[in-house]
């Protein structure tokens, strides 16, 4: 049954925190979320909610949080979820689609991407293994993700238990993967680049960490390009510098990449700059 347009109005004035709470009904499916997360969830599903959107959710489980997402959506969006379990499948009813598969294997991927399309929204709420995370990450950001979209992968906490493969700073955790696709982000501002632009840098416009979530947005990149403005500049940067010998080196030595490294990275070369500075 389609739903009215006043339907639709009233839909969308709930909060993802309010379907989650609207569906604890006996006889209703379990969802599990910590409280957080709902915020993160308006901020990136509110803009999509005028227009029905694809999304898809890795890691059915019970099946409740595929109907919180058809409740909060367009009434004409569809709910993917996707799970290892077979008996996950019994899930599927009007508005939401249910594929059987491994979420790190990059051929059943494919073929679910093949069937929907391009997505507008991703959650991973799957295995929280990070080498499934990765995995799923690096297939349906690139292939299965629409340009504008965003990607979700959350309870990232996993990337510091040990008992996850975690721990702070551990080599190989979502999280860690995470931080090195931030580098990728600023790729275009490294002075010494390590070959062509990744995948990543062209396609991730921004990284953003919140407490046991990463969302990523798609947009296709370019370099940046910097762009002023006004042709006053007051304020002369040199002009401490020109008196005295010290001064007069300084002015020389700020031209010199390596010694204005050495500079930024000594505390006590950086002091004498000041008293220079604030003398004149």
């Amino acid at each position: 049954m389609m739903a009215t347009k006043a339907d639709s109005s009233a839909l969308r004035d709930l909060s993802t925190r309010d379907c989650f709470d609207a569906h604890g009904k006996p006889g209703s499916r379990f969802i599990t979320k910590y409280e957080n997360y709902f915020s993160v969830y308006d901020r990136y599903l509110e803009p999509l909610r005028s227009r029905p959107i694809t999304m898809i959710e890795i890691g059915v489980q019970h099946g409740g949080s595929l109907q919180m997402w058809k409740r909060y959506l367009h009434p004409d969006s569809i709910v993917v979820g996707i799970d290892i379990y077979a008996a996950c499948k019994k899930y599927e009813e009007d508005g939401i689609r249910v594929f059987i598969g491994d979420q790190s294997d990059h051929d059943f991927l494919a073929s679910v991407i093949s069937d929907i399309g391009p997505v507008d929204y991703i959650l991973d709420d799957g295995s929280h293994i990070p080498h499934h995370q990765k995995a799923s990450f690096d297939y349906l950001f690139h292939h299965g993700l629409k340009d504008g979209g965003v990607y979700l992968c959350e309870d990232c906490h996993t990337s510091y238990w040990p008992r996850y493969g975690g721990g702070v700073r551990r080599s190989g955790t979502f999280i860690e993967f995470a931080k090195d696709i931030a580098d990728d982000v600023n790729y275009w501002h490294l002075e010494n680049k390590p070959g062509a632009p990744s995948w990543r840098t062209q396609m991730v416009e921004s990284v953003e960490f919140y407490s046991s979530i990463v969302a990523f947005r798609k947009k296709a990149m370019l370099s940046p390009r910097q762009v002023d403005i006004g042709d006053v500049k007051a304020l002369d940067l040199e002009a401490p510098f020109r008196e005295g010998a010290l001064g007069k080196f300084i002015v020389f030595a700020k031209r010199i990449p390596l010694l204005q490294g050495a500079v930024r990275r000594t505390p006590f070369l950086w002091n004498v700059m000041k008293k220079i500075m604030h003398r004149r």
